[in-house]
């Protein structure tokens, strides 16, 4: 489908406007690791607004639109777009370099960063996600019970400026509560 949306895109009259809808749009959600899964729409056609949720919430879709209203004004007073996503250009794994330098952890770029920490390094690392990744939007937390081996719980945040999708992950024993 990936060439088709292309085709699309590129047969559309400028200026045009790409909002991605959804967690599977943005990042290919939890279906991104097949392989007939494309992990973002933003690696086919450019993007100008990311709603993020799995389905998107009302509050979401609104703010992608207040987004998108604030570009399209923009676009009208000067005549230049505020820069959409480049499909492929993402630095992601810049980022992940710096994540394994300053935590000592794991942490895998691949349409966006995948993370896993140690149990008790999960607060100073949502911190970090907040203050410095510009992380302030939590879109789910879950948990696998995978009994003799315990728990891996996993959780997931974005910003929604950058686009990035930051997905923390830690195991905890069998047993452990805390």
């Amino acid at each position: 489908m990936a060439p088709m949306l292309k085709r699309i895109y590129d047969q559309m009259p400028d200026p045009k406007w790409v909002v991605s809808m959804g967690s599977c749009a943005n990042s290919g959600g939890p279906f991104r690791h097949g392989y007939h899964v494309v992990k973002g729409v933003d690696r086919v056609v450019p993007v100008d607004v990311y709603v993020p949720g799995c389905p998107p919430t009302p509050d979401s879709l609104m703010y992608g639109l207040l987004k998108l209203q604030t570009q399209v004004d923009e676009f009208q007073k000067t005549g230049k777009r505020s820069a959409a996503s480049d499909p492929g250009e993402h630095d992601a794994r810049r980022r992940a370099r710096a994540i394994q330098e300053r935590f000592g952890v794991d942490a895998v770029a691949d349409g966006g960063l995948a993370v896993t920490l140690p149990r008790d390094r999960w607060h100073e690392f949502a911190r970090f996600a907040r203050d410095e990744l510009g992380c302030r939007y939590f879109n789910w937390l879950s948990a696998v019970d995978w009994k003799d081996q315990g728990f891996e719980v996993l959780c997931r945040v974005e910003n929604l400026d950058a686009p990035l999708v930051v997905t923390m992950r830690t195991r905890l024993a069998a047993g452990e509560t805390r």
